[in-house]
């Protein structure tokens, strides 16, 4: 993947003041009760339309929920660390009931799903001809990504998980498809949600380029991995396998660790300016205190999981001789923790496509292949299996290795605790007493915040 430019300054002088308008005009609504007037925002040409997107740090923002990896299991923080928290990421992590929820988790991906409609609508009234099919594709392929990313960060936070088998008619989450502020959308169903996700990034797979120069502008390859998430986080499994694929018959490199820097602050470089090949897409969580507190670090547990030679250990975790080993491994190369697309998640995904289907040998190929890159030279052994159960189970457990950090765990926790071999009870300790949450607790869907149910009449998430 080449280097990538930073592009949130390319947007016109005229719409970015425009859009500044109207975004204040929204402040204090609800984002979709009272959303900005799509009047105001005067984009009118293919440009214009994909500088609105590419203003990712204004307005679209390549972001997600941050909140769910908070309550996971990977990361840990200290009983001082944890009272420095604000009120919602405390509550958050130690699962309480009476968590009243910060409104930015939801804010953001309704602020990216109102500007893709705002393109998507607007695109529209354009003529398309041989001259411009290319970028007009384009444009609307990133659009319809862009929104099915918010609608699947909004589903791991605020929906029920998907059931397969089931009918999936419990309450999901609002789902505008225009920028017309005086239509209203009340909750969907889950069933309603992922259709939409699958249906958005189905048409991206076939309107969006090969290959995108700038890594915060998505591509047909991170159409098909952010699909193939998706399906994963359905149980899904065989469609999952076949995206994940498609992706990698296309990119599939993937970083030897044994060429990092391990003595650097971080040991990845920075995303977005140096470049990381791997990265099919850039995303990151929502920064958060938790997140960034040296008094957090990564679970005792999962660490001892790594052996000796796993070069994971000093790529992502750090010993700053406060007896905590931070958590430095983000893709992002900075504070950020990256939870965009990557090469190592989709062997992970077709790896366990496989191993649910029976085939033992692709299955430990594609998981061989990842963690050859991960060991000291020399020193890895191949992983083999007797059965697929086994594989699968070797495989989850280097998916939650590979992919920590990531605002992934939590996702794989609700879809993996419908399956008695797999479900866990988390545990925490603080101050002394050990809390937990059981799985398919109700807990595993958050809130909505109160500042969007006082402008609008939706039902309310129990807990």
């Amino acid at each position: 993947m080449k280097k990538q430019k930073l592009l949130s300054d390319r947007i016109s002088i005229p719409i970015t003041i425009a859009l500044i308008i109207s975004f204040t005009m929204s402040c204090g609504k609800s984002f979709l009760d009272k959303k900005p007037d799509s009047a105001l925002v005067i984009p009118q040409s293919l440009d214009d339309f994909q500088a609105l997107l590419d203003n990712y740090r204004y307005f679209v923002q390549n972001v997600s929920p941050s909140l769910n990896q908070t309550a996971a299991d990977d990361l840990l923080i200290s009983d001082a660390g944890l009272k420095a928290l604000q009120a919602h990421e405390r509550d958050s992590y130690i699962w309480s009931k009476d968590l009243q929820m910060f409104s930015v988790d939801w804010d953001y991906p309704y602020r990216q799903v109102f500007y893709c409609n705002i393109v998507l609508d607007g695109i529209e009234t354009i003529d398309v001809s041989d001259q411009n099919r290319k970028m007009y594709n384009a444009v609307k392929g990133m659009a319809l990504f862009l929104r099915a990313q918010a609608f699947f960060a909004l589903s791991q936070t605020f929906c029920e998980p998907f059931i397969p088998s089931g009918n999936n008619e419990s309450l999901g989450v609002p789902l505008p498809n225009t920028s017309d502020v005086t239509k209203r959308f009340d909750r969907g169903t889950v069933a309603e949600v992922y259709d939409q996700i699958v249906s958005d990034l189905t048409q991206a797979v076939e309107l969006l380029p090969e290959k995108t120069v700038y890594l915060s502008r998505p591509s047909k390859i991170a159409a098909n991995a952010l699909l193939s998430r998706a399906y994963l986080s359905m149980g899904l499994y065989e469609e999952a396998g076949a995206a994940a694929n498609d992706a990698l018959n296309k990119y599939s490199t993937l970083i030897d660790y044994n060429a990092l820097n391990m003595s650097s602050t971080r040991a990845f470089p920075l995303a977005l300016s140096a470049g990381n090949a791997e990265m099919i897409y850039y995303s990151s969580l929502i920064l958060n205190t938790f997140s960034s507190s040296a008094q957090t670090g990564v679970a005792p547990e999962l660490y001892s999981q790594y052996e000796v030679s796993d070069l994971r250990k000093s790529a992502f975790f750090i010993n700053k001789g406060i007896g905590i080993l931070n958590y430095r491994g983000s893709y992002s190369g900075d504070a950020y923790l990256f939870c965009g697309l990557a090469t190592d998640e989709l062997y992970l995904i077709r790896a366990e496509s496989f191993a649910r289907k029976g085939n033992i040998a692709a299955a430990m190929q594609d998981l061989n292949t990842l963690l050859v890159k991960r060991y000291k030279t020399g020193t890895y052994v191949a992983r083999t299996a007797p059965s697929a159960q086994e594989a699968l189970a070797i495989i989850l457990t280097e998916r939650r290795k590979e992919l920590i950090g990531r605002g992934i765990r939590w996702s794989d926790l609700r879809r993996l605790n419908r399956e008695p071999q797999f479900s866990v009870t988390l545990k925490k300790t603080v101050d002394g007493k050990e809390i937990s949450l059981p799985p398919n607790d109700l807990r595993y869907v958050f809130p909505i915040p109160l500042s969007e149910l006082a402008y609008h009449d939706i039902p309310q998430n129990p807990r």
